[in-house]
């Protein structure tokens, strides 16, 4: 509450973070910073950071932009080494992990070797009306445990192309966050972008794209809209941003 935030794991999550650093603290190591694209905890202590909450802050799914990320099947994937480098993950969790991914990896490589109506498996999942049970059939699993590979390689198949966006997408924010925002912009001409943002926009005047982004009341819409502008330059400033 003192931080701005209710709820258990919002609690949990900032206890964590507090508790890891306090401990790399008193070792002299560099604190860790989750980022926004790689965990919920990254986002909530961004925004806490960053933006000046008007009520107590809720963690909701939709506060992160790159939520598709950011899927409960795939937290393994995203935060076990770190976890390992951090002495947070033990041997016998790490061997587990580590089992997963041979078992989600062979899975994958199988859905693309079989073939059905002229198609792989892997292409097959992306249908929304393939279940998991066809996949099984398809790929003769029988074991309980293999059941929650499939699922989870059916996921991956169903979301591959909007991760690669989401991923490129990220990789041109790193990409932006010093870029210099050019005086000649006129935030009251950037078309599309709310009102809270052109005024906070305007009162602090960042230099650079990343220091726009972490204004309260800008939103990653408002930043995409402000990159769109900055792109076009000077010449075409006022047309519609969203086109």
């Amino acid at each position: 509450q003192i931080n701005g935030t209710s709820g258990y794991e919002e609690a949990a999550g900032q206890g964590l973070i507090a508790g890891v650093n306090a401990a790399r603290l008193v070792m002299e190591k560099s604190a860790v910073r989750l980022g926004r694209e790689q965990a919920y905890i990254g986002v909530m202590m961004d925004d806490l950071v960053t933006r000046t909450p008007r009520e107590p802050y809720r963690m909701f799914t939709s506060r992160a932009e790159h939520r598709l990320l950011l899927r409960a099947d795939n937290a393994d994937e995203r935060l076990t080494m770190l976890g390992r480098e951090l002495g947070l993950v033990c041997d016998a969790r790490l061997q587990a992990f580590e089992r997963r991914m041979e078992l989600l990896g062979a899975m994958r490589a199988r859905m693309e070797r079989v073939f059905v109506e002229g198609k792989t498996v892997w292409e097959m999942a992306r249908r929304p009306e393939t279940t998991v049970e066809q996949v099984r059939e398809w790929l003769n699993v029988k074991d309980a445990a293999d059941t929650g590979m499939v699922e989870r390689a059916m996921t991956e198949s169903r979301y591959e192309g909007y991760v690669v966006r989401q991923r490129a997408d990220i990789r041109r924010q790193a990409q932006a966050e010093e870029k210099r925002i050019p005086t000649w912009i006129r935030y009251d001409e950037v078309s599309g972008m709310r009102t809270e943002a052109k005024e906070t926009l305007k009162k602090f005047q960042p230099a650079t794209m990343g220091q726009a982004g972490r204004l309260a009341g800008v939103t990653p819409a408002d930043m995409a809209l402000l990159a769109v502008v900055v792109k076009r330059g000077p010449g075409q400033r006022a047309a519609r941003a969203t086109h």
